[in-house]
């Protein structure tokens, strides 16, 4: 139960308890006024003729209680100073009317006085006077007194009932005061509902046009990334090819350059080999062998010769013939000598030229064998980063398929928001339920 409905309810009570008051209270003054009315009978009063626009206060549960209270105050002082003051102020017909009274007595239960009235009859009218004549003024002063206490007791009470009325009508009169401070929030309220629907209204443009924003870019990024790595494939497999083929075609020219240059050097040293081999069989054949034979038994010949007698001029035989021929041949040599040393220092020469070329050309290799490391050397990086690269692509997608799942998650989380919001909107009390 909502505020308003908390306070129109009690504002009902209220109403409905000032109701049965009001009726609580036109009845104790219908009650007065028939006792007021008994009492004049009884003493012979006549009672005061009420103006139409008292008894319409009478009559109204709103009245105020202290014109009455102090009227019927009032009225009653009168008659008991009446009653007080002895036989001598009551008036001829309420002298006639005392030896009809009986002694009266209380009912405790609803708090109204029972009298035992004595009516004249021509049997009991000696016998009625006779029993109430000496008490005449007692009972008199009783029932005034008790009429006294009793008026007085009901003024309290319709006092009492007048301030409680009083004080609930301006508790209604507080209710009615919150209640329309209630319906001015509800009005607030009901302005605050309109602008905070304009609002939704609004956030929920603005999350569609987000929604559709973030749609178009996610879009526009997959087709990018898309575009992206087609080109970084193909820029990989380009650049795969490229330095195969280059690795190969400069693999290939090195080696037809290594083997080339072999060749050539091999065919060198054996054309250099060849010559050194007939050059040494040459030497073998012109020197050695042919030098033992030729030269030996001459200085045999020569050593006979002078170490025997000179008996039969040996000595001049070898002076003369012997020692000429030996000079001669080795003149002979000397001169073959002298000239294949210069063969043989040209030979060394070239084979020293063979070698150093042969050594340019291993040197050559040995860079060739480098700039071949260092080409597979390269071909190794070139694969490294692709494969790092690779790797990097791997990333890219699975980001791209992380930041998809997190967008998807992101959505479902917007139309579960978007629910709840719908349900918070369906569930808001209505101006009906208000």
């Amino acid at each position: 139960m909502t505020d308003p409905d908390y306070c129109r309810e009690k504002l009902m009570q209220w109403r409905e308890r000032a109701k049965e008051r009001g009726i609580r209270l036109q009845d104790l003054r219908n009650s007065l006024a028939l006792m007021r009315a008994e009492n004049s009978a009884v003493l012979g009063v006549k009672p005061r003729p009420s103006s139409p626009s008292k008894a319409k206060t009478e009559t109204s549960p709103t009245t105020s209680g202290s014109a009455l209270s102090s009227q019927s105050s009032t009225s009653d002082d009168k008659e008991n100073v009446v009653v007080l003051h002895g036989s001598t102020d009551i008036p001829s017909k309420k002298r006639r009317l005392m030896p009809l009274l009986a002694p009266t007595r209380l009912d405790k239960g609803n708090g109204l006085v029972k009298e035992n009235v004595c009516l004249p009859s021509p049997a009991s009218s000696s016998q009625c006077d006779t029993n109430n004549g000496g008490s005449m003024t007692n009972i008199a002063h009783v029932v005034s007194e008790d009429l006294s206490k009793r008026v007085l007791a009901l003024e309290a009470k319709l006092q009492d009932a007048m301030s409680q009325n009083t004080i609930h009508m301006t508790r209604a009169a507080q209710l009615e005061a919150h209640n329309s401070d209630l319906q001015a929030s509800n009005a607030a309220l009901e302005v605050a509902n309109a602008l905070l629907k304009g609002r939704m209204a609004d956030v929920e443009d603005q999350r569609a046009r987000v929604q559709a924003e973030l749609e178009s870019r996610t879009a526009t990024s997959m087709a990018q990334i898309a575009s992206i790595t087609a080109t970084f494939e193909a820029s990989l497999t380009q650049l795969s090819t490229y330095n195969a083929a280059r690795d190969n075609e400069l693999s290939e020219t090195i080696h037809a350059k290594y083997e080339a240059r072999l060749s050539d050097l091999s065919t060198k040293l054996l054309s250099t080999k060849s010559k050194y081999d007939a050059i040494r069989d040459d030497v073998d054949l012109a020197c050695n062998d042919r030098a033992g034979t030729d030269i030996m038994p001459q200085v045999e010949a020569l050593e006979d010769q002078l170490y025997h007698d000179d008996d039969d001029n040996m000595l001049e035989e070898a002076r003369s013939l012997t020692l000429p021929a030996l000079k001669k041949r080795l003149r002979e040599y000397a001169v073959w000598v002298k000239l294949h040393d210069e063969d043989r220092q040209l030979l060394q020469f070239s084979n020293q030229v063979y070698l150093q070329q042969i050594n340019e050309l291993q040197q050559k290799h040995i860079a060739l064998h480098k700039e071949v490391s260092a080409a597979r050397q390269k071909v190794a990086d070139i694969e490294a980063k692709a494969a790092t690269d690779r790797q990097e692509l791997d990333e890219c997608e699975e980001a791209n398929n992380t930041l998809l799942s997190k967008l998807e998650k992101s959505m479902e989380k917007t139309k579960q928001l978007q629910k709840q919001l719908a349900a918070a909107v369906a569930a808001a009390p209505t101006n009906e339920d208000r």
